[in-house]
């Protein structure tokens, strides 16, 4: 299960409170949270003056970049690593590629 969930920076929501009301929704639903892998990112914009946090959930990780579905998402909305990664997975496979060619595989078996 793939949980998003974004608040604005001025709310009367109480970030402890909703999660518990999540927690309570996947055990009716009869499923499990996962904390172990849950994880807090706080966006922001990049170089902000001032960061205003939410009051955390205990147990749950604040990271400054979270993986969610392929997609690395960063915390000052920046896609440096993401496409770092993307970049990095293309090389390998190009140079796999290339191994596989200087082998004497023909262009129809690389396809």
């Amino acid at each position: 299960m793939i949980l998003l969930l974004l608040f604005q920076k001025k709310t009367d929501v109480f970030l402890p409170e909703e999660f518990d009301h999540i927690n309570v929704w996947a055990t009716v639903n009869r499923m499990i949270l996962n904390l172990i892998k849950t994880k807090k990112i706080v966006f922001h914009r990049p170089g902000p003056k001032k960061l205003h946090m939410f009051p955390s959930v205990e147990s749950i990780e604040l990271v400054e970049q979270a993986k969610l579905l392929g997609v690395i998402l960063q915390n000052n909305s920046s896609v440096n690593f993401h496409v770092n990664y993307v970049l990095t997975l293309c090389s390998q496979r190009i140079f796999l590629l290339k191994r596989l060619r200087d082998q004497g595989l023909n262009y129809r078996q690389l396809l």
